[in-house]
Protein backbone atom coordinates (compact mmCIF):
# COMPACT_ATOMS: atom_id res chain seq x y z
CA UNK A 1 0.00 0.00 0.00
CA UNK A 2 1.19 3.24 -0.62
CA UNK A 3 1.67 5.61 2.21
CA UNK A 4 -1.00 7.56 3.83
CA UNK A 5 -1.61 11.11 2.65
CA UNK A 6 0.32 13.61 3.41
CA UNK A 7 -0.71 17.15 5.30
CA UNK A 8 -2.33 20.04 3.35
CA UNK A 9 1.12 22.03 2.42
CA UNK A 10 2.73 18.88 1.46
CA UNK A 11 5.33 19.49 4.46
CA UNK A 12 8.03 16.72 5.54
CA UNK A 13 10.07 16.69 8.59
CA UNK A 14 13.29 14.34 8.33
CA UNK A 15 16.13 14.09 10.76
CA UNK A 16 19.65 13.83 8.58
CA UNK A 17 23.07 12.30 9.85
CA UNK A 18 26.09 14.93 10.23
CA UNK A 19 27.88 13.42 7.18
CA UNK A 20 24.09 13.73 5.10
CA UNK A 21 23.46 17.04 5.84
CA UNK A 22 27.00 18.59 4.94
CA UNK A 23 27.30 16.85 1.78
CA UNK A 24 23.67 18.16 0.92
CA UNK A 25 25.00 21.60 1.52
CA UNK A 26 28.01 21.35 -0.14
CA UNK A 27 26.13 19.79 -3.09
CA UNK A 28 23.66 22.88 -3.56
CA UNK A 29 26.50 25.32 -3.45
CA UNK A 30 28.16 23.26 -6.01
CA UNK A 31 25.01 22.38 -8.03
CA UNK A 32 23.65 25.80 -7.87
CA UNK A 33 20.38 24.92 -6.38
CA UNK A 34 19.30 27.36 -4.10
CA UNK A 35 16.06 26.21 -2.71
CA UNK A 36 16.07 22.94 -0.36
CA UNK A 37 13.25 21.76 -0.92
CA UNK A 38 13.81 21.92 -4.82
CA UNK A 39 16.84 20.14 -4.19
CA UNK A 40 15.51 17.04 -2.37
CA UNK A 41 12.88 16.75 -4.53
CA UNK A 42 15.19 16.05 -7.37
CA UNK A 43 16.68 13.50 -5.49
CA UNK A 44 13.55 12.27 -4.88
CA UNK A 45 12.33 12.23 -8.49
CA UNK A 46 15.94 10.95 -10.32
CA UNK A 47 16.71 8.80 -7.73
CA UNK A 48 13.81 6.82 -6.03
CA UNK A 49 13.45 4.02 -9.08
CA UNK A 50 16.94 3.39 -8.44
CA UNK A 51 18.09 3.34 -4.62
CA UNK A 52 18.31 0.77 -2.55
CA UNK A 53 16.46 2.04 -0.13
CA UNK A 54 13.26 1.54 -2.67
CA UNK A 55 12.97 -1.88 -1.14
CA UNK A 56 9.61 -2.69 -3.16
CA UNK A 57 12.26 -1.66 -6.13
CA UNK A 58 15.43 -3.21 -5.63
CA UNK A 59 14.31 -6.51 -4.23
CA UNK A 60 13.98 -7.84 -7.88
CA UNK A 61 16.95 -6.57 -9.31
CA UNK A 62 18.49 -8.27 -6.59
CA UNK A 63 16.98 -11.41 -7.27
CA UNK A 64 17.88 -10.63 -10.77
CA UNK A 65 21.82 -10.85 -10.17
CA UNK A 66 21.04 -14.39 -9.49
CA UNK A 67 18.87 -15.86 -12.00
CA UNK A 68 20.95 -17.14 -14.18
CA UNK A 69 22.29 -19.49 -11.07
CA UNK A 70 18.91 -20.09 -9.98
CA UNK A 71 18.00 -21.42 -13.04
CA UNK A 72 20.17 -24.39 -12.45
CA UNK A 73 17.92 -25.20 -9.40
CA UNK A 74 14.56 -27.46 -9.21
CA UNK A 75 11.49 -25.33 -8.52
CA UNK A 76 11.19 -25.97 -4.98
CA UNK A 77 14.79 -25.42 -4.70
CA UNK A 78 14.80 -22.03 -6.28
CA UNK A 79 12.06 -20.66 -4.62
CA UNK A 80 13.44 -21.05 -1.40
CA UNK A 81 16.65 -19.48 -2.19
CA UNK A 82 14.65 -16.92 -3.63
CA UNK A 83 12.93 -16.44 -0.30
CA UNK A 84 16.18 -16.86 1.59
CA UNK A 85 18.07 -14.12 -0.64
CA UNK A 86 15.48 -11.28 -0.42
CA UNK A 87 14.58 -11.81 3.13
CA UNK A 88 18.44 -11.17 3.86
CA UNK A 89 18.34 -8.46 1.26
CA UNK A 90 15.47 -6.47 3.29
CA UNK A 91 16.88 -7.36 6.35
CA UNK A 92 20.44 -5.85 5.39
CA UNK A 93 18.99 -2.39 4.13
CA UNK A 94 16.67 -1.72 6.96
CA UNK A 95 19.05 -2.54 9.24
CA UNK A 96 21.40 -0.09 7.58
CA UNK A 97 18.25 2.83 7.09
CA UNK A 98 17.91 2.35 11.06
CA UNK A 99 21.96 3.06 11.31
CA UNK A 100 21.89 6.35 10.19
CA UNK A 101 22.45 8.88 13.33
CA UNK A 102 19.96 11.97 14.07
CA UNK A 103 21.78 15.12 13.84
CA UNK A 104 20.32 17.98 11.58
CA UNK A 105 16.24 18.32 11.20
CA UNK A 106 14.85 19.98 8.38
CA UNK A 107 11.23 20.75 7.45
CA UNK A 108 10.83 20.75 3.31
CA UNK A 109 7.83 20.64 1.28
CA UNK A 110 7.53 17.46 -1.03
CA UNK A 111 5.83 18.93 -4.91
CA UNK A 112 2.92 17.69 -6.00
CA UNK A 113 4.78 14.61 -8.70
CA UNK A 114 6.25 13.65 -5.81
CA UNK A 115 3.86 13.75 -3.11
CA UNK A 116 1.32 11.64 -5.99
CA UNK A 117 3.97 8.69 -5.92
CA UNK A 118 4.34 8.82 -2.31
CA UNK A 119 0.60 8.56 -1.63
CA UNK A 120 -0.71 6.18 -4.70
CA UNK A 121 2.37 4.36 -6.36
CA UNK A 122 5.02 4.07 -3.71
CA UNK A 123 4.87 0.36 -2.09
CA UNK A 124 7.35 1.18 0.28
CA UNK A 125 4.98 1.42 3.57
CA UNK A 126 5.58 -2.72 4.19
CA UNK A 127 9.00 -1.77 4.98
CA UNK A 128 8.66 1.86 6.55
CA UNK A 129 6.29 2.61 9.62
CA UNK A 130 6.82 6.55 8.68
CA UNK A 131 7.17 8.11 4.88
CA UNK A 132 9.70 10.24 7.11
CA UNK A 133 12.22 7.45 7.57
CA UNK A 134 12.36 6.34 3.90
CA UNK A 135 13.00 9.61 2.47
CA UNK A 136 15.79 9.32 5.51
CA UNK A 137 16.97 6.40 4.04
CA UNK A 138 16.86 7.72 0.58
CA UNK A 139 18.70 10.90 1.24
CA UNK A 140 21.45 9.36 3.37
CA UNK A 141 21.78 6.40 0.19
CA UNK A 142 22.35 9.35 -2.04
CA UNK A 143 24.78 11.04 0.18
CA UNK A 144 26.80 7.85 0.48
CA UNK A 145 27.34 8.02 -3.28
CA UNK A 146 30.70 9.46 -5.47
CA UNK A 147 30.30 12.94 -6.47
CA UNK A 148 30.24 11.55 -9.91
CA UNK A 149 27.19 9.59 -9.28
CA UNK A 150 25.55 12.42 -7.48
CA UNK A 151 26.14 14.60 -10.48
CA UNK A 152 24.88 12.01 -12.37
CA UNK A 153 21.52 11.71 -10.23
CA UNK A 154 21.23 15.64 -9.61
CA UNK A 155 21.36 16.18 -13.89
CA UNK A 156 19.78 12.89 -14.90
CA UNK A 157 17.60 14.96 -17.31
CA UNK A 158 20.65 15.84 -19.03
CA UNK A 159 22.66 12.74 -18.69
CA UNK A 160 19.23 11.08 -20.78
CA UNK A 161 18.81 13.73 -23.54
CA UNK A 162 22.58 13.51 -24.22
CA UNK A 163 22.31 9.28 -24.59
CA UNK A 164 19.07 9.77 -26.42
CA UNK A 165 20.59 11.91 -29.03
CA UNK A 166 23.77 10.10 -29.37
CA UNK A 167 21.70 7.08 -29.95
CA UNK A 168 19.46 8.35 -32.38
CA UNK A 169 21.81 10.59 -33.77
CA UNK A 170 20.36 13.81 -33.43
CA UNK A 171 21.93 17.07 -32.66
CA UNK A 172 21.39 18.84 -29.59
CA UNK A 173 21.00 23.17 -28.59
CA UNK A 174 22.74 23.67 -25.22
CA UNK A 175 22.85 27.12 -23.67
CA UNK A 176 26.15 28.18 -21.74
CA UNK A 177 26.67 30.63 -19.20
CA UNK A 178 25.96 34.54 -20.14
CA UNK A 179 23.73 32.84 -22.64
CA UNK A 180 25.69 31.35 -25.39
CA UNK A 181 23.51 29.17 -27.64
CA UNK A 182 25.39 26.42 -29.06
CA UNK A 183 24.40 23.27 -31.99
CA UNK A 184 25.89 20.04 -30.99
CA UNK A 185 26.77 17.01 -32.64
CA UNK A 186 27.19 14.64 -29.31
CA UNK A 187 30.01 12.16 -29.33
CA UNK A 188 30.49 10.90 -25.48
CA UNK A 189 29.92 12.28 -21.58
CA UNK A 190 33.33 11.88 -20.65
CA UNK A 191 35.23 12.06 -17.31
CA UNK A 192 38.95 13.89 -16.73
CA UNK A 193 41.86 11.96 -16.17
CA UNK A 194 40.86 12.01 -12.39
CA UNK A 195 37.51 11.31 -12.83
CA UNK A 196 36.36 14.59 -11.47
CA UNK A 197 33.76 15.91 -13.27
CA UNK A 198 31.55 14.74 -16.45
CA UNK A 199 31.94 16.01 -19.87
CA UNK A 200 29.83 16.44 -23.13
CA UNK A 201 31.66 15.84 -26.12
CA UNK A 202 31.46 16.69 -30.04
CA UNK A 203 31.47 18.66 -32.56
CA UNK A 204 30.05 22.12 -32.97
CA UNK A 205 27.91 22.38 -36.07
CA UNK A 206 29.69 24.82 -37.92
CA UNK A 207 30.00 23.96 -41.28
CA UNK A 208 31.84 20.60 -42.95
CA UNK A 209 32.95 18.39 -40.38
CA UNK A 210 36.98 18.15 -41.28
CA UNK A 211 36.80 21.95 -40.54
CA UNK A 212 34.41 21.56 -37.41
CA UNK A 213 35.59 22.89 -33.79
CA UNK A 214 35.70 20.08 -31.31
CA UNK A 215 33.40 21.14 -28.47
CA UNK A 216 33.43 19.38 -24.51
CA UNK A 217 32.00 21.50 -21.44
CA UNK A 218 31.25 20.64 -18.32
CA UNK A 219 27.76 19.39 -18.12
CA UNK A 220 27.00 21.03 -13.82
CA UNK A 221 27.94 24.20 -16.15
CA UNK A 222 25.15 23.90 -19.14
CA UNK A 223 22.37 25.62 -18.51
CA UNK A 224 19.75 24.82 -20.48
CA UNK A 225 19.65 21.81 -23.01
CA UNK A 226 16.85 19.70 -25.64
CA UNK A 227 17.35 17.42 -28.84
CA UNK A 228 16.29 19.08 -31.88
CA UNK A 229 14.90 16.85 -34.98
CA UNK A 230 18.74 17.68 -36.92
CA UNK A 231 20.36 14.62 -37.58
CA UNK A 232 24.01 14.89 -35.79
CA UNK A 233 26.12 11.73 -37.95
CA UNK A 234 29.90 11.80 -37.36
CA UNK A 235 31.81 9.93 -39.73
CA UNK A 236 34.24 7.52 -38.43
CA UNK A 237 37.55 10.04 -39.57
CA UNK A 238 35.75 12.14 -37.27
CA UNK A 239 35.09 9.98 -34.54
CA UNK A 240 38.84 8.84 -34.69
CA UNK A 241 39.89 12.39 -34.27
CA UNK A 242 37.74 13.63 -31.71
CA UNK A 243 38.85 9.92 -29.73
CA UNK A 244 42.14 11.49 -29.96
CA UNK A 245 42.14 14.68 -28.70
CA UNK A 246 40.23 13.36 -25.58
CA UNK A 247 42.87 11.24 -25.51
CA UNK A 248 45.66 13.62 -25.92
CA UNK A 249 44.09 16.90 -24.10
CA UNK A 250 41.74 15.41 -21.75
CA UNK A 251 38.19 15.72 -22.44
CA UNK A 252 37.88 19.59 -20.40
CA UNK A 253 40.21 20.74 -22.93
CA UNK A 254 38.94 20.14 -26.24
CA UNK A 255 38.13 23.38 -27.72
CA UNK A 256 41.37 25.13 -27.52
CA UNK A 257 44.09 24.50 -29.91
CA UNK A 258 47.46 22.77 -28.54
CA UNK A 259 50.69 24.39 -28.53
CA UNK A 260 54.30 24.29 -27.23
CA UNK A 261 55.19 25.66 -24.03
CA UNK A 262 58.22 26.07 -21.89
CA UNK A 263 58.14 25.99 -17.78
CA UNK A 264 61.06 26.32 -15.92
CA UNK A 265 60.43 24.75 -12.29
CA UNK A 266 62.58 25.06 -8.99
CA UNK A 267 63.05 21.74 -6.75
CA UNK A 268 60.43 23.04 -4.96
CA UNK A 269 58.18 23.51 -8.51
CA UNK A 270 59.12 19.44 -9.39
CA UNK A 271 57.77 18.66 -5.76
CA UNK A 272 54.09 20.58 -6.53
CA UNK A 273 53.80 19.30 -9.91
CA UNK A 274 54.83 15.38 -8.61
CA UNK A 275 52.07 15.98 -5.97
CA UNK A 276 49.55 18.11 -7.69
CA UNK A 277 47.53 15.52 -10.01
CA UNK A 278 44.32 17.52 -10.91
CA UNK A 279 44.45 19.24 -14.75
CA UNK A 280 48.27 18.69 -14.92
CA UNK A 281 49.80 18.42 -18.41
CA UNK A 282 52.05 15.60 -19.38
CA UNK A 283 55.91 16.39 -20.63
CA UNK A 284 56.93 16.30 -24.11
CA UNK A 285 60.33 16.61 -23.14
CA UNK A 286 62.21 17.50 -19.40
CA UNK A 287 65.84 19.45 -19.89
CA UNK A 288 67.93 20.24 -16.88
CA UNK A 289 69.71 23.84 -17.02
CA UNK A 290 71.61 25.77 -14.07
CA UNK A 291 68.48 27.67 -13.08
CA UNK A 292 66.46 24.34 -12.87
CA UNK A 293 64.58 22.31 -14.96
CA UNK A 294 62.39 23.25 -17.92
CA UNK A 295 59.62 21.10 -18.53
CA UNK A 296 58.27 21.24 -22.69
CA UNK A 297 54.09 20.52 -22.54
CA UNK A 298 52.27 20.27 -26.27
CA UNK A 299 48.79 21.14 -24.54
CA UNK A 300 46.19 24.45 -24.60
CA UNK A 301 47.39 27.50 -23.08
CA UNK A 302 44.12 27.40 -20.53
CA UNK A 303 45.47 23.86 -18.92
CA UNK A 304 48.84 25.30 -18.53
CA UNK A 305 47.52 28.62 -16.68
CA UNK A 306 44.74 26.66 -14.62
CA UNK A 307 47.29 24.35 -13.85
CA UNK A 308 50.68 26.68 -12.96
CA UNK A 309 49.40 29.59 -11.97
CA UNK A 310 49.06 28.48 -8.46
CA UNK A 311 52.63 27.61 -8.11
CA UNK A 312 53.89 31.06 -7.96
CA UNK A 313 57.65 31.69 -8.36
CA UNK A 314 58.05 27.91 -8.73
CA UNK A 315 57.07 27.47 -12.25
CA UNK A 316 58.08 30.17 -14.37
CA UNK A 317 56.55 30.50 -17.81
CA UNK A 318 60.02 30.70 -20.46
CA UNK A 319 57.54 30.48 -24.26
CA UNK A 320 55.41 31.46 -25.70
CA UNK A 321 56.36 35.05 -25.14
CA UNK A 322 52.12 35.80 -24.94
CA UNK A 323 51.37 33.37 -21.91
CA UNK A 324 55.12 34.73 -19.61
CA UNK A 325 53.65 37.80 -20.28
CA UNK A 326 50.12 36.61 -19.07
CA UNK A 327 51.15 35.35 -16.11
CA UNK A 328 53.21 38.41 -15.18
CA UNK A 329 50.41 40.71 -15.58
CA UNK A 330 48.03 38.53 -13.92
CA UNK A 331 50.90 38.42 -10.96
CA UNK A 332 51.69 41.97 -10.92
CA UNK A 333 47.02 42.47 -11.09
CA UNK A 334 47.29 40.33 -7.60
CA UNK A 335 50.09 41.85 -5.94
CA UNK A 336 48.49 45.42 -6.57
CA UNK A 337 45.25 44.29 -4.29
CA UNK A 338 47.45 43.68 -1.72
CA UNK A 339 49.77 46.98 -2.18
Amino acid sequence: MPFEPLNMENKQHINLSRKAWHIIQDDMQLFQLEHISGFLNRIMKNFYEYADASISLSVPREIDRYERQLQELDKETRKTVQNILETSFINRIQAKSASYESFHGIKFRINNENATYLTEECQEDAYYSTTGKYLKALFEEYCEKTYLEREKIIYKDYFDTIMGAIAEQRQLKICLPKDEHVHIKPFSIETDPLSMYHYLTGYQVNGAEESAKSFSYRITNIKSMRMLQKKSFISKEGRSRLYEEIHKNGSQFLREETQITKVLLTDEGIHKYNRLLHLRPHPCSIAKTKSGYIYTFDCTQQQIEYYFFKFGADAVIQSPESLCNQFRDMYARALNQYA
